[in-house]
C-alpha cells in the first residue's frame, strides 16, 4: 500500500497538469487518422459497425447539421456544408477542471444554446479535447507507476489520444460529427478565456466566445474601445459578473464622472454612492467596493434607503448587524 509519493511522482503532479493544459487549449489542426482509428476501436468494443465521420468546424456547426440531418433535410445539409466550405475558403481569417470545464466548455455549451433556440440542443459526452481534465487525473496513475499498467488502461489511452486529436464529437450508431478545435484561444494571466477587443475563443467558421476575464459578455461590451462604451450599461445591467467587467474596462473614475455619482459614505476602501438614473426622478445606491481575490474596483446595487456602509455591508451578509472584523 502506498502511503507516500516519490520525489518524482510529487514532481508529476505539477508537470503532468501543465501537460494536460496544454492539450486542453491546444490550437492544432485536429488529426483525422488518429480520431477515426479510435472511435472504430471503441465502436468495435461496443459490438457495432465502423461508423462514417462527418467534420465540422464548430460545436454550432455539428448542432446545426445534426439537427438538419435528424429532420431527414440531407439535400439541405449537403448544400449548407458546400455553402459555409466555400464561404470559408472566401473568407475565413488566416490565423484541470477550473481551466478547461468552466473557463472553455460550459460556456461554449450555454452560447451554442443562445444561437440555435430554433433546433434541439444535441447533448454531447465526448468532449474530447475538453475532456483531458478527468482523462489526464487517470492517466497520472498509470504514468507515475501508482497504478500497474493493464487491459482496464487502454480505454483511458484511446481516450487520452481523442484529447490530443479533436475536438468534441456527437455520436450516433453509423455516424460520428467530429468538430475541430478553436482555432484561436486568448486568456489573461491567470487563464481565464479573456480579450478585449475580439474573441477570446474562435473556430475557423468564425463561432466564438467574447469573454473579458473568464465572464461571457455581448459582442458590444467587448468590441467597443473603453472610452466609447456607455457608463450607464451598469444600470441596466443585471449580472453582477458582467456589470464587475465592465466596471473594470470602463474604469470606476471615468463611471463615478460620467454618471455624476454623490458621495454618501466611506470607510476605509468602500464608499457609498449615489446614481441619479436617467430620466427618473429616484435614485440608485451602490457599494463601491475592492474584490480582494482579483483586486479590481466594481459597484453592487443595495437598496435605496441605505445610507451609509455600515447599512450596505449589514444587507450584503444577510441583514444582521455588521462589525468590521467580520470581513477580516
Amino acid at each position: 500500500m502506498i502511503t507516500q509519493l516519490t520525489q518524482e511522482q510529487e514532481k508529476g503532479i505539477f508537470e503532468w497538469s501543465k501537460h494536460c493544459l496544454v492539450i486542453g487549449r491546444d490550437t492544432s489542426p485536429i488529426n483525422k487518422k488518429i480520431v477515426e482509428l479510435s472511435w472504430k476501436k471503441f465502436y468495435k468494443v461496443l459490438n457495432l459497425k465502423e461508423p462514417i465521420f462527418w467534420y465540422n468546424q464548430s460545436p454550432l456547426q455539428a448542432q446545426i447539421v445534426i439537427n438538419l440531418f435528424q429532420q431527414g433535410k440531407i439535400k439541405e445539409i449537403i448544400s449548407i456544408r458546400a455553402n459555409i466550405r466555400a464561404n470559408i475558403r472566401a473568407n475565413i481569417r488566416a490565423n484541470i477542471r477550473a481551466n478547461i470545464w468552466a473557463n472553455i466548455e460550459a460556456n461554449i455549451e450555454a452560447n451554442i444554446g443562445a444561437n440555435i433556440r430554433q433546433f434541439n440542443y444535441i447533448s454531447t459526452y465526448s468532449w474530447c479535447q475538453h475532456d483531458i481534465a478527468w482523462i489526464g487525473y487517470y492517466k497520472y496513475f498509470e504514468k507515475y507507476g501508482l497504478l500497474p499498467t493493464d487491459k482496464n488502461f487502454e480505454i483511458f489511452n484511446i481516450w487520452y489520444d481523442l484529447a490530443c486529436s479533436c475536438g468534441w464529437c456527437y455520436t450516433f450508431e453509423n455516424i460520428i460529427f467530429v468538430c475541430e478545435k478553436p482555432g484561436i484561444l486568448n486568456l489573461n494571466t491567470n487563464g481565464q478565456l479573456h480579450k478585449d477587443g475580439g474573441m477570446a475563443l474562435q473556430y475557423s467558421d468564425e463561432y466564438g466566445l467574447y469573454m473579458l476575464n473568464g465572464i461571457r459578455i455581448t459582442r458590444e461590451i467587448a468590441e467597443t474601445p473603453a472610452h466609447k462604451l456607455n457608463p450607464e450599461l451598469i444600470l441596466t445591467e443585471k449580472n453582477a459578473e458582467i456589470r464587475r467587467e465592465i466596471v473594470r474596462k470602463i474604469g470606476i473614475e471615468r463611471i463615478c464622472q460620467k454618471l455624476k455619482t454623490k458621495s454618501l459614505d466611506k470607510w476605509e476602501e468602500y464608499e457609498l454612492l449615489e446614481l441619479p438614473l436617467k430620466n427618473m426622478r429616484t435614485k440608485a445606491v451602490y457599494l463601491k467596493m475592492r474584490n480582494p481575490s482579483i483586486g479590481t474596483w466594481h459597484l453592487e446595487g443595495v437598496p435605496q434607503n441605505t445610507k451609509t456602509v455600515q447599512q450596505a455591508l449589514s444587507w450584503r451578509i444577510g441583514e444582521i448587524e455588521w462589525k468590521p472584523n467580520q470581513l477580516t
